[in-house]
């Protein structure tokens, strides 16, 4: 029997691109411990015939390493390892085959055969493993690019006739699909049918194990399903927020001022849960929310064609975490196929193909999965709240409570009961809110624009070929946003002014904030620095304004952090804005800018290699070789050699995250 060598293609590490953010922690969770000549053995003995193993491919995309093995008599089979950061332990990989076998006995959907798998990493080969057949056909994003629009719409339309048949399916309750045998306890699971069973929802929101989340639990039990009716079904989405909670506010000097203290989600979920629990007993709501299995990632590399036809399907693949929502969770999701594309000569135009391809999609959904396209063209406000729950300590408070303000004011426009549970803000709570949640607008805007220029994933991901270039692309995009931000010496438009002190005041604070706001967003996106807690620093009061002759010197211990070190020349600045009379202040601002800068080559020196970019120069902040034609808040263009990075990675990164190797 002749084996690989698995040093000729490195099974364990993941070696397809790197994170400019969380990198470490992210290339640690896909590392796999197994042994992979058992699995190059186990391979062997399900292909009849074969001896030995001819060729093997690695693939990798965001939760699990695939293998396509050709063995010496031509057999192709593909073996899957999930990630850790794939789904729970075991359940995931037991709901993925029991949610195949289950639709293969019960629809016409095509799908590969599966040879062998394993839920139990104790096994021989020391990981949890699906072995299935290859895939028949071609992947239809290879097919599209040369398919006809009539073509291409007729795919569309024999898709969705095949996926009727899985939305049609009637289901008691919500949650993941498992063989009827699994080890649970009579609480955990309902029974389906004589060999199938529902259970725990499997989806990577539930439990502990995405990269930089954590479950906390100290404030509720876990609450993961199944769920009899949507009411269960809610609580279970609000518990999960409140599991996500830390039990103390001790990260919160690392996260935007609008993310919102401990308390504040706490209080904010509860008044959430009592919102959501109105909404669902609303009749509108119940008719949309009918238990519903779908694929959990459509999309067309996850479809295979026919060669000779590709309007005939001849696979849908990658069914992991897929699972039985309310059919409205799945009305804002719109596939590749039908999302439409601008025009590539003509502005401000769609590209005619790609418009005819989504209206496509929208009647072939209301005419085959009506109960898909209802909640689609419903007001969006009967379901928004839902949506954003159980993520709050992701998004920020903020954000869930802008939701809870807007359902609140449109409340009996929507025809809901009774009185919203969530009162009325007061005019200087709104006025607050409102200012944070802009904060919190041009943090997801400008989080989005950092992707699309550097082509990233939104997580950072760059493969493996394109790190070098997005990494100075990276390091190039943050000095001139730097730069941008120390340039603006106006306060906010609509702040209100009334006389010099404020004017004084308001330029003081704004300098300070600003470089605050813009690293709080910008720092989880470029990277996580691996300093040591940072000190506070002093925020400009009106008194310090007022006081322009008093000496502020730096603190220039290394305790500092990288954003300390920032703040610490927005305020240096602040003074110089506010007070100009004074020479010495304005010579502090250079002096501090030197110590800084040099704080931060030591600290660098010091932890080499703990970031993936290295250190900004504050003092030469434009590059030599790079003209700045914009700022960044008026769509940055620099022409640097990092910011000309190959076009196409995000749909390299599409290609990887959902890899469908079968």
């Amino acid at each position: 029997m002749k084996l690989l060598e698995a040093s000729q293609l490195d099974p364990h590490n993941y070696t397809s691109g790197r994170w400019l953010r969380h990198n470490n922690q992210e290339i640690d969770s896909r590392y796999i411990t197994f042994d992979f000549d058992a699995l190059c053995r186990r391979v062997i003995e399900l292909c009849t015939g074969a001896s030995s193993i001819a060729t093997c491919d690695k693939k990798e995309g965001g939760f699990n390493r695939v293998f396509i093995f050709t063995t010496n008599n031509a057999e192709t089979v593909v073996a899957r390892l999930p990630f850790a950061l794939a789904g729970p332990p075991g359940l995931a990989t037991h709901s993925e085959v029991a949610t195949i076998k289950y639709l293969q006995a019960n629809t016409s959907i095509p799908i590969p055969n599966i040879l062998d798998w394993s839920d139990d990493p104790s096994n021989a080969i020391g990981s949890e493993y699906i072995i299935m057949e290859h895939a028949v056909g071609t992947q239809l994003h290879q097919k599209w690019p040369t398919m006809a629009i009539d073509q291409q719409i007729s795919c569309i339309d024999s898709i969705y006739r095949k996926l009727k048949e899985v939305v049609d399916i009637k289901f008691p309750a919500y949650g993941s699909v498992y063989f009827a045998d699994i080890s649970l306890d009579s609480a955990s699971k309902r029974p389906l049918n004589q060999n199938f069973s529902i259970g725990p929802h499997c989806g990577a929101r539930y439990w502990d194990c995405n990269v930089g989340e954590s479950i906390y639990n100290h404030n509720t039990k876990p609450n993961r399903g199944p769920w009899d009716d949507l009411t269960a079904y809610c609580n279970g989405l609000v518990d999960t927020g409140v599991s996500k909670i830390p039990p103390v506010d001790s990260a919160l000097h690392s996260l935007p001022r609008y993310h919102g203290s401990v308390e504040t989600h706490l209080r904010l979920l509860e008044l959430g849960r009592a919102v959501i629990n109105n909404m669902s007993n609303d009749q509108r709501v119940r008719d949309t929310a009918t238990p519903t299995l779908f694929h959990p990632d459509l999309h067309k590399r996850n479809i295979f064609v026919s060669d000779e036809d590709p309007s005939v399907i001849t696979g849908i693949i990658d069914w992991q975490s897929a699972s039985i929502e309310p059919a409205f969770w799945y009305a804002d999701e719109v596939p590749d196929f039908a999302t439409t594309l601008p025009h590539p000569s003509l502005e401000n135009q769609l590209e005619p193909n790609s418009e005819r391809c989504a209206k496509a999609f929208e009647v072939c959904t209301q005419f085959h999965v009506p109960k898909l396209a209802r909640p689609r063209v419903m007001d969006d406000a009967l379901f928004r709240p839902f949506r954003y729950c159980y993520r709050t300590w992701k998004d920020g408070a903020v954000a869930f409570r802008h939701e809870l303000i807007k359902t609140s004011e449109r409340w009996k426009e929507l025809g809901l009961m009774g009185p919203c549970p969530y009162p009325a803000p007061t005019p200087e709570e709104l006025a607050v809110h409102q200012k944070e949640y802009k904060y919190f607008e041009a943090a997801h805007d400008l989080r989005n624009n950092l992707a699309s220029l550097l082509n990233t994933a939104s997580d950072g991901w760059v493969p493996r070929e394109d790190w070098e270039a997005t990494k100075l692309g990276n390091r190039e995009l943050f000095e001139v946003m730097l730069q941008t931000v120390l340039s603006i010496k106006s306060p906010d438009d609509d702040e209100p002014l009334k006389d010099e002190g404020d004017v004084k005041y308001q330029r003081a604070v704004e300098a300070s904030n600003r470089l605050e706001r813009i690293w709080a967003a910008v720092n989880s996106f470029f990277w996580e620095p691996q300093w040591p807690d940072p000190l506070e620093t002093q925020r400009p009061t009106r008194n310090d304004v007022d006081r322009s002759h008093r000496e502020t010197k730096p603190d220039t211990s290394w305790k500092f952090g990288v954003v300390e070190h920032i703040l610490l020349i927005s305020q240096f600045l602040a003074h110089k804005f506010v007070v100009p009379e004074f020479p010495k202040q304005r010579a502090k601002v250079g002096l501090i800018r030197r110590i800084v800068r040099g704080i931060w080559r030591d600290l660098w020196s010091n932890k080499a290699g703990s970031t993936p970019n290295g250190p900004v120069s504050f003092i030469n902040l434009q590059p030599e070789g790079r003209v700045v034609t914009k700022g960044l808040s008026q769509g940055l263009q620099p022409e640097g050699v990092g910011a000309r990075v190959r076009r196409g990675v995000s749909d390299k990164y599409r290609a990887a995250e959902k890899v469908t190797w079968h």
